[in-house]
């Protein structure tokens, strides 16, 4: 049995939204918003079908960790998040976790982990990098309806 997330459209709006995707991102972006995590952001709206989260937040220092992963739970209902575990190493890396972590970090702001979607979606990756096995796949409690 496969598990999977209905990615059906909520409203005639996101409807809209997600038909033209990839016009808004591509012929019609006037601008790309820059913006420090660390310091908070309030973004142009809420509603993203998809939030994507990946190599990020080990970059993020502790003491603003909380901001970024508050900011990036009011963005969607279904999050992909990926993060460097201890030791992985790497650039910049300031507060490598382990998944028990961040599954913690979402959980208590009203997200599911998705394990089950998790493994089929890596399994499904077609690339074989350490990253692949930092994902997460979490859906809002009382969100998004599963098929």
């Amino acid at each position: 049995m496969n598990d999977s997330i209905d990615m059906t459209a909520r409203s005639d709006e996101n409807r809209r939204r997600k038909e033209g995707y990839c016009s808004l991102l591509v012929e019609n972006c006037s601008s790309i918003d820059i913006q420090d995590l660390t310091e908070g952001y309030t973004p142009p709206h809420n509603d993203f079908d998809l939030v994507l989260c990946l190599e990020t937040l080990e970059h993020i220092p502790k003491e603003s960790e909380d901001k970024a992963v508050e900011l990036i739970s009011k963005l969607g209902d279904i999050l992909l998040i990926s993060a460097a575990p201890p030791n992985q190493g790497g650039t910049h890396h300031v507060n490598e976790q382990p998944k028990e972590h961040w599954i913690n970090q979402f959980t208590e702001r009203g997200f599911e982990f998705r394990k089950q979607l998790t493994e089929q979606v890596k399994d499904e990756l077609s690339f074989s990098d350490v990253r692949k096995d930092n994902l997460l796949i979490f859906q809002r409690k009382n969100g998004v309806t599963d098929q």
